[in-house]
């Protein structure tokens, strides 16, 4: 199955945020560069969007796991669901470095946590909805 029939009607901002969420996964459990797993996959329309995307948050993630540290209450980044930090880590990126709405960037991130991360009870839903609330009102965002 290629890319188009896999996400058929989906809108290309939340395309690009899923393969991007897919490829920082990747890039964390295999060590591959965010390149070299983007070069692996099938050529697709949106692939220079979610090369960019995945640049943002690997070029920048001292600053966004600062970020998300300042803002964890008694908890650690490191005790977080590898797929759970992937998604709050674009988050971050794109509400420190687009000009994209924060409810928008945060709605997206819960919607995505609905589908990958999350359980029956919606634990993991509530936790990512908190601490992204938390960092962009701590950026003035919200």
């Amino acid at each position: 199955m290629n890319l188009n029939e896999l996400y058929e009607g989906i809108k290309p901002a939340t395309i690009v945020r899923l393969e991007t969420i897919n490829t920082l996964y990747e890039n964390k459990i295999n060590e591959a560069s965010v390149d070299e797993i983007i070069d692996r996959k099938e050529a697709h329309e949106l692939t220079k969007h979610i090369r960019k995307s995945c640049h943002l948050v690997v070029d920048n993630i001292s600053t966004i796991h600062t970020l998300i540290e300042d803002n964890l209450t008694n908890y650690s980044i490191n005790r977080l669901n590898i797929l759970d930090l992937c998604i709050i880590e674009l988050a971050c990126a794109e509400l420190l470095y687009t000009n994209i709405k924060p409810r928008i960037i945060i709605n997206e991130a819960l919607d995505i946590s609905k589908v990958y991360t999350d359980t029956a009870n919606f634990h993991s839903v509530a936790f990512n909805n908190k601490l992204l609330d938390k960092i962009a009102r701590s950026l003035g965002k919200l």
